[in-house]
């Protein structure tokens, strides 16, 4: 039995600035022609067929960093049969477009990835840095988190992530270690990957909760302070029923006791003297 077999089908897709998007006649000389952006299509069979016995395809691709959104760089180390691609593109690259810098955004990079499990040949459709650790892992290895951070350049938090991301195809070993599975219960050939969650999820999805429930208190105490302007006084009882049935988000009558304990406290109503149970508008 064997883990994952080194043998990386599609290299990196890359990135760099004024390649595409509209060009007048004047930008014509400086940016790259239509027939150097196919030669970019070609240039991982070119490498294949004269530059490489690591097995490893590459195809990079061209981006106008200017009609794309900013991605958070990704530090990672590159196996070395991709870094020697790499090199390999970059020299064939600034050899036709001096002048220009070329930003890898590693994070965008997708990777099919050939890999033996027992007597089973499958494909993993997998990101770059999942692809890294699949490779640090090959024939069955074994390697502790201090290694694979070491391996791969991701600090320990994205590393988490992508383990994570890899239950399926990655075992936990004695101590603080990883080797790749023996055998997988997914009968596919062909398997894509989920690629490691978003490290600002939590904290983007708990701001949305916060600004959800900061605009329903808005919302609960407008509703409150309309009906009671209409009315003038009313009941408890009548208040938090008439606000129910205004509003267009669910809500209960704890919260809204509490929102009218917060207008009291701001003055915009107050406690009948004669019946607390009863309030009145302040004009």
């Amino acid at each position: 039995s064997r883990g994952p077999r080194r043998a990386l089908a599609l290299g990196p897709r890359r990135r760099t600035r004024a390649l595409r998007g509209p060009r007048s006649a004047c930008q014509r000389r400086e940016n790259p022609s239509e027939d150097d952006l196919r030669r970019f299509e070609f240039f991982g069979r070119r490498y294949l067929a004269e530059a490489s016995d690591d097995g490893l395809e590459v195809k990079p691709a061209a981006l106008t960093a200017g009609y794309w959104p900013a991605y958070p760089e990704v530090p990672l180390k590159l196996p070395p049969a991709l870094a020697r691609a790499k090199a390999s593109f970059e020299a064939w690259y600034f050899g036709r477009a001096q002048g220009r810098r070329l930003a890898w955004h590693h994070g965008l990079e997708r990777c099919l990835v050939r890999a033996t499990y027992a007597t089973r040949a499958l494909t993993l459709d997998v990101t770059l840095g999942q692809a890294c650790v699949l490779v640090e892992l090959d024939g069955g290895s074994v390697a502790t988190t201090a290694r694979l951070i070491e391996a791969t350049g991701l600090d320990a938090d994205e590393l988490g992530r992508t383990l994570e991301s890899l239950e399926e195809f990655i075992a936990p070993a004695p101590g603080d270690a990883r080797a790749a599975r023996v055998s997988l219960s997914n009968a596919r050939a062909r398997i894509a990957v989920a690629p490691p969650r978003a490290a600002d999820a939590a904290p983007l999805r708990n701001k949305v909760v916060e600004s959800v429930r900061r605009d329903r208190q808005y919302a609960v105490d407008a509703t409150i302070v309309r009906v009671m302007k209409a009315r003038k006084t009313s009941s408890h009882r009548d208040l938090v029923a008439a606000v129910l049935s205004a509003l267009v988000h669910p809500s209960s009558a704890a919260q809204i006791k509490a929102r009218v304990e917060s207008l009291i406290d701001r003055e915009y109503l107050e406690r009948d003297r004669r019946n607390p149970d009863t309030y009145n508008y302040l004009a």
